[in-house]
């Protein structure tokens, strides 16, 4: 399958609406029956199934009807060592648009990272405060010459100190080029390896591309992104501080699925969002450290429905208006 192949939202639903009855225990002979058929008639529908499932303890093999639920568990041990394997023979990472650019041991190898959901701050050497997001990683690389910071992945706040005796400067180093802090406050965020995004809160920043070797001044209340190829226009601001680093997503007028993927920056799983309101536009205050209230929020402002497969998937659609039975003569 190509790293294009997109699984229709409609083949979403009915996998899910089949794992709810694999997980019921109650699934009959012919509707064992009728699922094998639909399993097989689309190769979607089989990787519908292994995605939802993949995020579903246990349901994996409810399909081999038969087996007592100790016996599943124990299975499901065995079954998560190939689940990794399973997926990369059949192209689903990429299909699905899940990362493989950083490996979990160049994270753990790192000087400082963060887990997901955790906010990490750390005071440095100089005096400097270096604040992690959620998932992210740095090393320290401090000398006699300059103060310099390597962003492997994620995102970090910087609020740096004068250095009076040395006069060192203070780099960001990342995938695409160099962040030189000019006495400032600012975040560097690393947009999945694709592009760098600049946010300064306080004085200003210079960014210099490797190629062409080309800097570019980013003044105060600004934000810009490069990449190896350019680094774009400036663009105002439009939140005085990163209000991340205090444990909150501030959003103003942002569709709804660039909310939802904020949120789940601080979150495992993964969701599915219905089209219809993947554009909804929402603002807010929503807690970054506690990701299903903030998502119960948006769903009582906006009507939407959020239904858990699993504690590891969300479906997430326009509320269904409640069904009236008509008064019987």
């Amino acid at each position: 399958m190509s790293n294009k192949t997109q699984i229709p939202d409609e083949v979403f639903d009915q996998a899910a609406d089949w794992l709810l009855i694999l997980n019921s225990g109650d699934m009959t002979v012919e509707q064992t029956a009728l699922y094998e058929q639909w399993k097989t008639q689309k190769i979607e529908h089989a990787l519908a199934i292994q995605y939802l499932d993949k995020f579903s303890i246990g349901t994996g093999a409810i399909a081999r009807s038969g087996h007592s639920k100790k016996q599943l568990a124990a299975e499901q041990k065995t079954k998560f060592k190939f689940k990794f394997s399973s997926l990369c023979g059949l192209g689903i990472l990429a299909v699905l648009g899940i990362s493989l650019y950083i490996m979990p041991w160049e994270k753990w190898r790192a000087d400082h990272y963060s887990k997901v959901g955790e906010i990490k701050t750390l005071h440095l050497e100089d005096g400097s405060k270096l604040i992690l997001a959620s998932d992210s990683a740095v090393d320290i690389q401090f000398s006699n010459q300059a103060r310099q910071l390597r962003l492997i992945t994620g995102e970090i706040f910087i609020k740096t100190a004068n250095d009076p005796d040395l006069q060192r400067p203070f780099i960001v180093a990342t995938e695409y080029g160099t962040v030189q802090a000019l006495g400032t406050e600012f975040t560097v965020r690393d947009e999945d390896h694709h592009k760098i995004q600049v946010n300064v809160y306080r004085e200003a920043v210079a960014v210099t591309r490797h190629e062409h070797n080309q800097t570019t001044l980013i003044p105060q209340g600004y934000r810009a992104f490069y990449d190896h190829e350019k680094t774009s226009q400036t663009i105002k601001l439009r939140n005085p501080q990163p209000y991340w680093t205090q444990q909150i997503l501030a959003v103003e007028n942002w569709p709804l699925k660039k909310v939802i993927f904020e949120l789940y920056r601080y979150k495992h799983g993964s969701y599915r969002i219905d089209p219809q309101v993947q554009d909804i536009l929402v603002s807010g205050l929503f807690p970054l450290n506690n990701i299903n209230q903030s998502l119960e929020t948006l769903a009582d402002q906006n009507q939407l429905q959020l239904t858990f497969y699993s504690p590891f998937f969300l479906s997430i659609k326009n509320q269904q208006p409640p069904q009236t039975t008509k008064p019987q003569s």
